[in-house]
């Protein structure tokens, strides 16, 4: 495969919705029940078509449905080492229309954005810091195909990208399309249309793309 260009082939990827989901309900210390929305990413085993992860790159992007949008921005922030495996830190803000933010961490080896691989998960939310599990739905990974359908140029507010488009069917039925480019990490999207069940179809295109150079927003963070 050619590094940033195109995607040769089918091979296991997983897909998560480009959405906000609510939380299985956590207590803080009053003992009072909260929900709050969370990020998710976008494509969560980008590894695994090649995309190679950089201190410091980061990915904007803004999801549009009718007429709402929402901007999510990912961060490679840091690095740990644990019994000689190199984990990274994935800094996941999410922009809303209503003015709230929330950043998400995960500590996560190379390659992998999918909830039940992640050594540690942080959400910063307007209930403070919150330490999170995955839950049961985020540690079996769907089953799903994926189809390559060809190669376009996809026109983006960071630029032009040569892009492969990948057709993912899950096996509820669901169908996905991606457009990769395996030099914009960390997850590989330049374009994606998301159709979730008895919701209206969302496309995601590429806002924002720095190599390198982004910091954490919270970084004594880090060292918990």
């Amino acid at each position: 495969m050619v590094k940033g260009r195109c995607f040769v082939g089918i091979v296991p990827l997983i897909i998560l919705l480009a959405h906000l989901v609510v939380l299985p309900q956590k207590r803080n210390t009053t003992g009072v029940s909260l929900s709050f929305r969370i990020v998710e990413p976008l494509f969560t085993h980008p590894g695994e078509i090649g995309v190679q992860w950089r201190d410091g790159e980061a990915s904007t992007y803004v999801i549009r449905w009718n007429n709402h949008s929402e901007v999510y921005k990912y961060s490679i922030v840091g690095r740990k080492t644990s019994n000689r495996t190199v984990y990274y830190w994935i800094e996941m803000l999410g922009k809303f229309e209503n003015g709230e933010e929330i950043t998400v961490l995960i500590l996560v080896p190379m390659g992998s954005l999918f909830f039940g691989d992640a050594k540690k998960i942080l959400a910063v939310t307007q209930f403070g810091i919150l330490p999170l599990e995955a839950g049961p739905d985020y540690r079996v990974a769907p089953r799903y195909a994926i189809k390559r359908i060809g190669h376009a140029v996809i026109e983006t507010e960071a630029g032009q990208f040569p892009s492969d488009h990948l057709r993912v069917t899950y096996t509820d039925g669901r169908v996905d399309d991606l457009w990769i480019n395996t030099d914009v990490g960390p997850q590989g999207i330049t374009k994606a249309i998301i159709r979730e069940r008895g919701q209206p179809e969302k496309v995601v295109l590429l806002k924002r793309h720095n190599a390198s150079g982004a910091k954490p927003t919270f970084p004594h963070l880090l060292s918990q």
